[in-house]
């Protein structure tokens, strides 16, 4: 094809005319048409071979898709005949769900059977039939289905999967019309499952049978009557006011396995309550036991043999019986008692009867000691006759419990262990019969009393050391005084020695000016050396606290730690039996600062030699003092022996021996090891600085001796000037 502009005729007309004269043989155009034919030939070829490439690749993607599709309606079909959801179909449930579907596709075929035409077209080679016809087809029955794909009783979902799609293979049409008749069908049959009355009372017997199963072990009677509830709902001749169609009144299989069920678990309670009893040789025990056997009665029809014999030995077992009881001293009583009753109450029976206090009687038997107080007479195997003997021993006074419950509460009011309203709420506790009278004087009571009036003794022991030594310290300074004055007087006069004395009421009026001009000299001298020894002694300390600046620290985070150590922490340590290594190491190094004295004990890896033990002191000495915390808080670290310091350098050095690794064990342990470490770091910084301690020592000894001379001075100016005047 020759392409050509519209306005080019010249060209055109030429271009004719060559044409015309030279025009090819009929030779050549025969050979140029064959040429032609052949390459159309060659392209038709090849594009039909491209074309039917492609169909191939679009038939295999169509197949494949069409096959997960199927799949997946398969399972969703698989799983609405596995309503128990048990992962597997039993004979049973297959059965009843393949009717149901069955019987519910023939009820759709038949009408529509009308409405579906006539297709004479066949699929994947079956011969031209009709769909209505293959539809009519009637199915294998749910016996075949199962004989051919079940294994080993069950049906897994690769059986299920190859009959479907041998029932898919057996029927004609297009793959998407199978989907949608199989999706319709899948929703037929959830809707068919869901309206009908055995498959909904099937899975509900399935559920609760499966719950009782679990709480058969631990409630037995229990799990019977759930399942027996479960089973008169599954049953239909149980249901009159509902309606059912024929296959709901029919026998169902489901029931059988927990009928069965039942009555087993009925024949085992039955025969553990009849074991019971028998082996019932207590009160308690046979009541409990009658107790068991009477609800299963009510809510069962369990029966247990002999049921009134038991029931007539428990009355027997429940009958009183004497008690007589003698003394050492030879008085007698005789109580009625019953098996039931606790040690105390026969106490407190015995002690109205004998006019005595309660606590202290002790009763003993033939066989044994009647102990603890809260055991029954039959625990303790006691009161096979008609009447038991017993001893009475008198046990020591109790001091708490000859007082009265009044008098307790008073005591502990005025020592300061309970509070005036503690006491009252436990008065009328005690009244209303609320509390007993041991819960009154509980132990921890008591020893809160017992602790105030240590207390109070120990305060008003020091407090009279304290007041006497306070008289004997001001007669001491009084006498003091006097002889520093007389001293000074004769000073002032003139006089000297060391024994020159002199009273004020024998000086004369010029005498007494004469010393008054004299004392305002000294004052005067004292005042100025005041000022120099205050600036030398606040010199002298302000050079140390530089020098001790380094160790201050580790000081201070010991006193911390110490400060936020709670109560939980305080007593996690005191209740350790065996203490780990750390925490004796900790402890060790405490009990050495406050010089508490180990004690001996056998060594665990060699008994034949004894080793020192500081656990034991530091639980009884140390942790059980309350004050702990607040000693080491006081402690003087300024006074420390260096024999000491010797001692506790061996636990310095240990790698142990560190505030992060007791943290790992006791934080209480960890703050005790902080301080430990801060005091022997200040100790260190302090000794390195003793000379200059020892001079400010001795300044401020100097400055002490030169007030007090001040002091005398300005006295005794005072007592001049009064004598003047």
């Amino acid at each position: 094809m020759h392409l050509t502009k519209k306005g080019d005729n010249s060209s055109n007309s030429n271009s004719k005319e060559c044409a015309i004269r030279k025009r090819p043989s009929s030779s050549a155009g025969s050979r140029c048409s064959s040429k032609t034919t052949a390459s159309r030939r060659s392209h038709s070829t090849a594009d039909s071979r491209r074309s039917s490439r492609g169909s191939l690749c679009v038939k295999s993607v169509t197949a494949a898709a069409t096959s997960r599709v199927m799949a997946v309606l398969i399972r969703e079909l698989y799983e609405a005949y596995d309503f128990l959801q048990q992962g597997r179909l039993s004979e049973e449930v297959f059965k009843h769900v393949y009717n149901i579907h069955n019987n519910a596709d023939g009820r759709k075929q038949d009408a529509s059977s009308a409405q579906l035409p006539q297709l004479q077209t066949s699929y994947r080679g079956s011969s031209s039939r009709s769909l209505l016809a293959q539809e009519k087809e009637k199915p294998p029955t749910a016996a075949a289905v199962w004989h051919r794909h079940a294994s080993e009783g069950y049906l897994c979902f690769e059986g299920f999967h190859a009959w479907q799609l041998e029932v898919q293979d057996s029927k004609v049409g297009a793959p998407c019309v199978a989907q949608v008749r199989m999706a319709q069908s899948i929703r037929d049959l959830k809707d068919d499952l869901g309206r009908d009355f055995a498959t909904g009372a099937w899975r509900e017997l399935h559920t609760a049978s499966k719950a009782a199963k679990g709480k058969s072990s631990a409630y037995p009677l229990e799990a019977i009557v759930d399942l027996e509830e479960a089973l008169q709902k599954a049953n239909p001749a149980m249901q009159r006011d509902v309606q059912y169609d024929n296959r709901a009144k029919q026998h169902l299989p489901c029931l059988e396995e927990p009928r069965s069920l039942v009555a087993s678990w009925k024949q085992q309670y039955a025969e553990s309550l009849e074991t019971r009893l028998v082996e019932a040789t207590t009160i308690g025990a046979l009541e409990a036991a009658l107790e068991a056997e009477g609800e299963a009665r009510e809510k069962t029809d369990i029966e247990v043999r002999k049921i009134e014999f038991y029931r007539a030995e428990l009355l027997r077992l429940q009958q009183p019986f004497a008690l007589h009881v003698t003394t050492l001293a030879g008085a007698e009583a005789t109580v009625q008692v019953n098996r039931t009753e606790t040690i105390f109450v026969v106490k407190e029976k015995v002690a109205k009867a004998m006019d005595l206090k309660a606590y202290r009687l002790n009763l003993v038997c033939t066989s044994q000691k009647l102990e603890p107080e809260t055991a029954t007479l039959e625990e303790l195997g006691f009161g096979t006759n008609e009447t038991e003997k017993v001893a009475v021993f008198f046990g020591e006074i109790n001091r708490w419990k000859e007082m009265s419950i009044p008098e307790f509460l008073e005591l502990a009011v005025n020592v300061g262990a309970f509070s005036v309203a503690e006491s009252e709420l436990l008065q009328k506790q005690y009244d209303e019969g609320k509390i007993s009278r041991e819960a009154v004087q509980a132990n921890y009571r008591t020893s809160r009393v017992v602790a105030k009036e240590c207390e109070l003794e120990v305060k008003r022991r020091r407090e009279e050391e304290s007041r006497l030594k306070a008289e004997l310290a001001q007669k001491e300074a009084a006498a003091k005084m006097k002889r520093a004055k007389e001293s000074l007087l004769a000073q002032a006069m003139g006089q000297s020695g060391n024994d020159s004395c002199l009273e004020l009421r024998y000086l004369d009026d010029g005498s007494a000016r004469l010393a008054l001009l004299s004392l305002q000299r000294k004052a005067a001298d004292a005042d100025e050396k005041l000022k120099q020894c205050s600036e030398s002694i606040e010199e002298a300390m302000n050079f140390l606290q530089q020098r001790l600046e380094h160790a201050m620290p580790a000081l201070e985070d010991g006193v911390n730690a110490l400060r936020v150590v709670n109560k939980r922490d305080y007593c996690e340590i005191k209740s350790f039996s065996r203490p780990p290594p750390r925490l004796i190491l900790v402890m060790e190094a405490l009990c050495i600062l406050f010089e508490v004295k180990p004690i001996a004990v056998r060594d665990m890896h060699n008994p034949g030699r004894k080793v020192a033990d500081y656990w034991e002191p530091a639980r009884r000495l140390l942790l059980s003092d309350t004050r702990l915390i607040e000693k080491m808080l006081d402690f003087d670290k300024d006074d420390i022996f260096e024999v000491t310091i010797r001692k506790l350098q061996r636990y310095m050095d240990d790698e142990e021996f560190t505030p992060e690794r007791m943290a790992m064990v006791s934080h209480f342990g960890s703050a005790i090891c902080r301080w430990i470490r801060g005091v022997v770091m200040y100790h260190h910084a302090r000794a390195e600085l003793a000379p200059e301690l020892a001079h400010l020592k001795s300044q401020q000894e100097e400055f002490e001796a030169m007030l007090y001379h001040k002091r005398v001075i300005k006295e005794l100016t005072s007592e001049v000037q009064e004598r003047m005047a």
